[in-house]
C-alpha cells in the first residue's frame, strides 16, 4: 500500500518537474525571439550573472532568481534587477531614491554609484530573492541546443522507461497465468 502512494507521489513530482521544465524552455525560446522577455516561471525570473559588481553577495556564474514587485515595495538596501540602456540587465543595490521616484543604485564591489543607469518603475525586472552559486553555468548549458535536447530527452526517457517497465511486468504476469 505504501509503495503505491510512493509511486503516485514520484509520478506527481516527475510530472511537476517536466511541466516546470517545459515552461522554462518555452520562456527561453520566447526570450530569443523577444529581447525584452526575461526567462522565468510566473513572476519569478531566472538570470545568470556575468560580472563581479555585486561581489561577494553575488558572484559571476551564479544564477539569481528575482520576483516581480511594484516599485513602491522597494526600499534602500534592496537588490534589484533593472533594464539599463537597450536590453542590458543590471543587478545592483538601491542606495537611495531620487525625488522623481527612481532609484540610485550601486554594485557592492563598485566604488561609485551608477551614474547613467536609470532604475525607475518602468524598467525594474524584479527584486532579488536568492542565488544558486555557479547555477548560471547550468542555465547557460540548458539554453544551448545540446542542453535543451538533454533536458527534454532525459525526463521523457525516464517516464517512458518507467511505463515500459510496468507494461513488461503486466505482460509477464499474463504469460504466467
Amino acid at each position: 500500500m505504501i509503495k503505491k502512494y510512493i509511486k503516485i507521489l514520484m509520478d506527481v513530482i516527475c510530472v511537476g518537474l517536466i511541466l516546470c521544465l517545459a515552461l522554462f524552455i518555452y520562456s527561453s525560446f520566447k526570450a530569443r525571439s523577444d529581447p525584452k522577455h526575461v526567462p522565468g516561471i510566473g513572476s519569478f525570473k531566472f538570470m545568470y550573472v556575468l560580472t563581479g559588481s555585486m561581489s561577494p553577495v553575488i558572484e559571476p556564474g551564479d544564477m539569481i532568481i528575482t520576483k516581480a514587485v511594484k516599485a513602491e515595495e522597494l526600499n534602500k538596501g534592496n537588490i534589484i534587477t533593472f533594464r539599463a540602456s537597450g536590453n542590458t540587465l543590471v543587478t545592483h543595490r538601491i542606495i537611495d531614491t531620487n525625488s522623481d521616484g527612481s532609484f540610485i543604485t550601486k554594485g557592492d564591489a563598485n566604488n561609485v554609484e551608477d551614474i547613467d543607469l536609470n532604475a525607475n518603475s518602468e524598467n525594474i525586472v524584479g527584486k532579488y530573492v536568492f542565488r544558486i552559486p555557479k547555477g548560471g553555468y547550468v542555465i547557460k548549458f540548458i539554453q544551448s541546443p545540446l542542453g535543451m535536447m538533454l533536458f527534454i530527452l532525459i525526463p521523457i526517457g525516464v517516464l517512458a522507461g518507467g511505463e515500459i517497465k510496468n507494461i513488461l511486468k503486466e505482460m509477464d504476469k499474463d504469460t504466467r497465468v
